[in-house]
C-alpha cells in the first residue's frame, strides 16, 4: 500500500487572493479610484502583501546606483547595464504611483525620485506644450508622455529636447538614453528627423535601435556581444513595467525576447566576466518572472557557485530563497533569508528578507515540500488550526444585487421588474450596487453572509473583467480557500427579455426536478458526421435522461444538414450541452489550428470580424439559434467566449475570426452575434459558460457534480471555482484585462480558463435529483475521532479523474472527493492528519498520493476537500478502491 501522511494547514492571509491581481495592476497605474483605496487598505494590514511589495522594491534597491556620467551609447560596463533595467524597475517601485492623474493633452513629464530607503517616489507631474527640455539629474526617473500615442522613459543622467512638429513630435537625446513606446498609427522623429514608426525604440545620442530586432535578412550579424546584452537587459525591463496601451508586445513576449537574446550572450566567446555575470543574472531572472521555478532555481545555483561575491548575489540568494520557498523546500529558504538579513539587515532588501522570515515563523506548520512534483509516498506534517465556526447568521440567505441599474431610466424598468421578482420568489434582501465600488460591495457581503447572489445587470455591464472581480471576491468573504458564496446573474439583450427570463427560471422552480432529454452537440475532424440516438452522460442516463449526441464533422460535405437535422430534434430538451472550439458569434466548424496558421491572420478591425469570403471558416453561427424555440432548457457550452454578451475582450484562442492584436482590445458584440444571447432569445432558462477562454471537460465536470449531489445550478458553477481554487491553494492569482491596456499574463492558464465560466441564471435553482454514480461510489464512515472515505471506482472513463487545473503535468490523474463535517458530527474539526491507501482489485498498490487536503466553510458547514494524484499512465481508467484516512489532532 502506498502509505502517505498528510496534515493540513489552511490559515490564508483573508483578502490576499482578491486583492493580489489589483497590486500588480495598481504598479501598472491600471485601477480605478475605488480599486486604488482597496489595494491600500489591504497593504495597510496584510504582512504578506507587504512584504510582496518590499521584494518588488528590492530589484530597484540593486539596481538604485546610476553612473556618475552620462553612459556611451556603444558601451555596457559594470553599472550602466542596470540603466536599462531600470527603466522596467520603475514601475514596480512604488504603489504611490498609481495615485497620479492620467496624462494631460498634448504633453506632460512625471517625474521620480529615488528615496532615502531606495525606493522610487512619485516627485512632480507637470503639462507642456510645444518646445521643452527634459533635465533627469542622477537620482530621477522620468516619463514624458506625448498625447496618447506616444511615451518616453528615461533614468538620469540624461537630457531630451522635445519639439512638437505639426501632430507628431520629435525628441533629441543630447545625453543618456530612453526607451520610446509608440503606439500603432502614431510616429516619433528623432532629432536627425528620422521618422520612427509602432513599437519600441532605444535612443541614445546618434543611435536609434528598435528593441527585440533581429538582424536584416541576408546579412552578416555585425551586433557586439555588448549590444545583445544591453538589447537583452532593455527587453527584461520592459516587462517589468515599461508597457502601457498602444504597445504591441506583451509581458510574456519581453520576457521571451529577453530569454533567447540573454542566452546568446552567455554563448558568446567574447563576452567578458563581467558580462558574463551580468547576462546569467538577467537570463535567470528572465526564465524566474516566467515562474519556471526548477530553472531558475538551478541557474540562481549556477550564480551563486560562480560569482558568490557579485553585485547581484544577494539579491540572487533573496530570490532563490522565494524559488524555493515556493517549491517547498523551506529549510534552505530559511537558511538564505536569514543570510540576506545578515549581509543586508537595513535595507530594503535586507527588510524583505526579514519579512518572509517572520510569515515563515507564523506559518511554522508549512509543509516543507520538496518532494512536490513527484508520486512517490512523502510525509507532509502540517497543522491546521481553524477557529470554531461562528453561528451562521441566519439571515439574508438569498441576495439581489441590481447592478448599476436606476428607477428612473426607461432600459432599467425590465432589470429591475426582473430583481424584484426574484426577490419575491426567495423572500430575499436586496442592495443596489453601483458596480464600481468593490470595497462596499465586500463588506455587504461580509455582514450578511449569503449563501447565494443574484446580480441583476444589463447586458453592457456583464464582462470578463467584472466577473473576474467578483469571483476573486467571493473567496475572500472569509479565511479558507473556497468561494464563500455561490453567485449568478440575470441579464438579457433587453428589459422585457430579462422578465421572460425570470419567468422560466421560476417555472423551473415549480416544475421540480427536470426528466426527459439531454441533448448534446460536439466537433470533432470526421469525414462524415455521426448521431449516437441514447447517449446521455452516463449518471445522467441513471437519472433517467435520455438523448442524441451529435458529432459534427468538419470534413463532411453534408455537415449543413446534419446540423438542420439535430437543430430541429432540440426543441424540447430539458438539458442541451456543447462543446467544440469557437467565439462568442458561433461555434467553430473547421480545424482550431487554423489559429497557428500566422499566414491567415490579419489585425483586428471590428469591420472585418468573421471575415470568410472563400468559406474557409464555416461556424454555426447565433443566427441559427435565435430562430429556435426551446422548452426552458438548463444549458451548458465549453465553446470559448459563448458567454459573451456584449463586451469581448479579443484574446490569441480567437484570432481566427476576430483577428489579431495589439494590447487589450474589446469589440462590442451586437445582440444578434452574441451565442449567449440568441440562446436566452431562444428560450434558455440558464446557461454555464465560459465568458473567456476554457476548457470544454469543464461541462462534464459540472455535469458529474450536479447530478451526483443533487447541487445547484450555483453550487455547481461554484464547483469549478472551488477546483481552481484549490488547486491554486487559495493563492489565485488572475489578469483583470482593462481596455486599452497591456496584455497581461500571469495567471496560470487552465486556472484562469476554469475562472472564465460564470452561470447566467439563478443560483437557487435546483433542477436534477442527486443520483448514484455507477463510475464511482463514496462511503464516509466514522470512528471516534477517525474518519475513512473510501471510494470505490470502476474501470473507465472518470469525469473528475483530470486535475485540470492543477499544475504538475507529470501527475495530474486524480480522485478528489469533499466530505460534509457537518453531516457526519465532526463540523468541530481544525486540526487533522490524513492519509491516503490506494489498490488494484487484485490487491496491488497503486500510485496515488497526497496532493492537497483543505477545510472550509459554508453556509454555516464545514467541509473537508481531499486529492490525491498519480501518474496517468499507471492509473487512467483502471479500477481501483482508495482509502483516505483523516485523523483529528488535538
Amino acid at each position: 500500500m502506498n502509505h502517505v501522511n498528510h496534515r493540513l494547514d489552511s490559515r490564508p492571509a483573508p483578502g490576499c487572493a482578491a486583492v493580489q491581481p489589483l497590486l500588480f495592476a495598481a504598479i501598472e497605474g491600471q485601477v480605478t479610484p475605488a480599486e486604488r483605496l482597496e489595494v491600500h487598505a489591504h497593504l495597510a494590514t496584510c504582512d504578506r502583501c507587504r512584504s510582496w511589495e518590499r521584494g518588488e522594491r528590492a530589484l530597484t534597491a540593486l539596481l538604485k546606483d546610476p553612473p556618475a556620467e552620462p553612459p556611451q551609447p556603444t558601451a555596457v560596463r559594470g553599472r550602466t547595464v542596470r540603466i536599462y533595467s531600470l527603466l522596467g524597475a520603475v514601475l514596480a517601485a512604488s504603489l504611490l504611483l498609481f495615485l497620479l492623474p492620467s496624462a494631460t493633452p498634448r504633453g506632460s513629464v512625471l517625474e521620480r525620485r529615488l528615496g532615502p530607503d531606495h525606493d522610487w517616489q512619485a516627485a512632480e507631474e507637470r503639462a507642456f506644450e510645444g518646445a521643452h527640455v527634459v533635465d533627469a539629474p542622477a537620482t530621477v526617473a522620468v516619463t514624458v508622455k506625448l498625447g496618447d500615442d506616444v511615451q518616453l522613459e528615461t533614468v538620469g543622467p540624461a537630457r531630451l529636447t522635445l519639439e512638437a512638429v505639426g501632430n507628431d513630435w520629435s525628441v533629441d537625446v543630447v545625453t543618456g538614453s530612453c526607451v520610446a513606446t509608440i503606439a500603432p498609427g502614431a510616429q516619433l522623429h528623432t532629432g536627425d528627423q528620422v521618422a520612427l514608426g509602432a513599437g519600441q525604440w532605444l535612443l541614445s545620442p546618434g543611435t536609434v535601435t528598435r528593441q527585440g530586432a533581429a538582424p536584416p535578412p541576408d546579412r552578416e550579424d555585425t551586433r557586439s556581444t555588448t549590444d545583445v546584452l544591453a538589447a537583452g537587459v532593455a527587453q527584461f525591463g520592459q516587462a517589468r513595467g515599461v508597457m502601457f496601451g498602444g504597445s504591441a508586445a506583451t509581458e510574456r513576449q519581453h520576457l521571451i525576447a529577453a530569454e533567447a537574446l540573454l542566452a546568446e550572450a552567455l554563448a558568446r566567446a567574447d563576452t567578458t566576466t563581467d558580462q558574463q555575470r551580468q547576462a546569467l543574472f538577467y537570463y535567470a531572472a528572465s526564465i524566474s518572472r516566467q515562474a519556471r521555478d526548477d530553472e531558475a532555481s538551478a541557474l540562481y545555483e549556477r550564480y551563486l557557485s560562480t560569482y558568490p561575491d557579485g553585485d547581484e548575489a544577494a539579491l540572487v540568494r533573496h530570490y532563490q530563497a522565494c524559488h524555493l520557498l515556493r517549491t517547498g523546500r523551506r529549510d534552505e529558504a530559511k537558511a538564505l533569508f536569514e543570510r540576506v538579513v545578515a549581509e543586508r539587515g537595513g535595507s530594503p532588501l535586507g527588510d524583505a528578507a526579514a519579512a518572509y522570515l517572520r510569515m515563515m515563523a507564523s506559518d511554522s506548520g508549512a509543509p516543507n515540500r520538496a518532494d512536490r512534483g513527484t508520486v512517490a509516498p512523502r510525509s507532509r506534517k502540517l497543522s491546521a488550526e481553524r477557529a470554531p465556526m461562528a453561528p451562521h447568521p441566519g439571515r439574508g440567505d438569498y441576495l439581489v444585487v441590481p447592478v448599476a441599474l436606476r428607477a428612473g431610466r426607461t432600459a432599467d424598468r425590465g432589470f429591475l421588474a426582473a430583481a424584484a421578482a426574484a426577490k419575491q420568489f426567495h423572500g430575499a434582501a436586496e442592495w443596489p450596487w453601483d458596480g464600481a465600488d468593490f470595497t462596499s460591495l465586500g463588506d455587504e457581503l461580509r455582514r450578511r453572509q449569503p449563501a447565494n447572489v443574484l446580480f441583476v445587470l444589463r447586458p453592457d455591464h456583464l464582462d470578463l473583467a467584472l466577473h473576474r472581480r467578483l469571483l476573486l471576491l467571493s473567496a475572500a468573504i472569509d479565511d479558507d480557500w473556497f468561494c464563500d458564496f455561490a453567485f449568478g446573474y440575470l441579464t438579457a439583450e433587453n428589459g422585457a427579455m430579462c422578465e421572460q427570463l425570470w419567468q422560466r427560471i421560476q417555472q423551473r422552480h415549480e416544475g421540480g426536478t427536470m426528466s426527459g432529454t439531454w441533448w448534446q452537440a460536439s466537433v470533432s475532424p470526421l469525414a462524415k458526421s455521426l448521431r449516437y440516438a441514447e447517449a446521455p452522460p452516463a449518471v445522467a442516463g441513471s437519472a433517467g435522461f435520455n438523448g442524441p449526441h451529435y458529432y459534427y464533422g468538419t470534413k463532411d460535405p453534408e455537415l449543413d444538414a446534419v446540423i438542420d437535422e439535430s437543430l430541429a430534434t432540440m426543441a424540447d430538451a430539458a438539458v442541451v450541452a456543447f462543446t467544440g472550439c469557437g467565439d462568442p458569434q458561433g461555434i467553430w466548424l473547421f480545424d482550431d489550428q487554423r489559429n497557428l496558421d500566422r499566414d491567415k491572420h490579419w489585425a483586428y478591425d471590428p469591420a472585418r470580424v468573421g471575415d470568410d469570403p472563400q468559406g474557409q471558416m464555416p461556424r454555426l453561427m447565433a443566427a441559427r439559434f435565435r430562430a429556435l424555440h426551446l422548452n426552458a432548457p438548463v444549458l451548458w457550452s465549453g465553446t470559448c467566449h459563448s458567454g459573451a454578451v456584449h463586451r469581448v475582450f479579443v484574446e490569441g484562442d480567437i484570432v481566427s475570426t476576430f483577428g489579431i492584436v495589439d494590447g487589450t482590445t474589446v469589440h462590442t458584440l451586437e445582440p444578434e452575434n452574441s451565442l449567449a444571447l440568441s440562446w436566452l432569445a431562444a428560450g434558455a432558462a440558464s446557461m454555464l459558460v465560459p465568458l473567456g477562454a476554457n476548457h470544454g471537460m469543464s461541462v462534464a465536470m459540472e455535469v458529474d457534480f450536479a447530478l451526483r449531489h443533487g447541487a445547484s445550478l450555483g453550487e455547481t458553477i461554484k464547483s469549478t471555482y472551488d477546483d481552481v481554487l484549490l488547486a491554486a491553494e487559495g493563492d489565485l492569482v488572475l489578469d483583470v484585462p482593462q481596455a486599452g491596456g497591456p496584455k497581461v499574463h500571469r495567471e496560470a492558464v487552465m486556472q484562469g480558463g476554469g475562472a472564465n465560466r460564470i452561470l447566467i441564471g439563478d443560483p437557487a435553482l435546483r433542477p436534477f435529483a442527486a443520483t448514484a454514480s455507477a463510475a464511482e461510489a463514496v462511503r464516509v464512515d466514522r470512528d471516534g475521532d477517525d474518519l475513512t472515505i473510501t471510494i470505490v471506482r470502476q474501470k473507465g472513463w472518470q469525469p473528475r479523474s483530470w486535475d485540470m487545473f492543477g499544475t504538475a503535468r507529470s501527475h495530474d490523474y486524480r480522485v478528489l472527493t469533499r466530505v460534509d463535517l457537518t453531516a457526519v458530527g465532526r463540523p468541530d474539526m481544525a486540526a487533522l492528519e490524513a492519509t491516503v491507501t490506494a489498490a488494484s482489485p487484485d490487491g496491488n498498490a497503486l500510485g496515488y498520493a497526497m496532493q492537497r487536503a483543505a477545510l472550509e466553510d459554508h453556509n454555516g458547514r464545514r467541509y473537508l476537500h481531499l486529492q490525491a494524484n498519480g501518474t496517468r499512465a499507471e492509473l487512467e481508467r483502471k479500477a481501483a478502491t482508495i482509502s483516505f484516512h483523516v485523523h483529528m489532532v488535538e
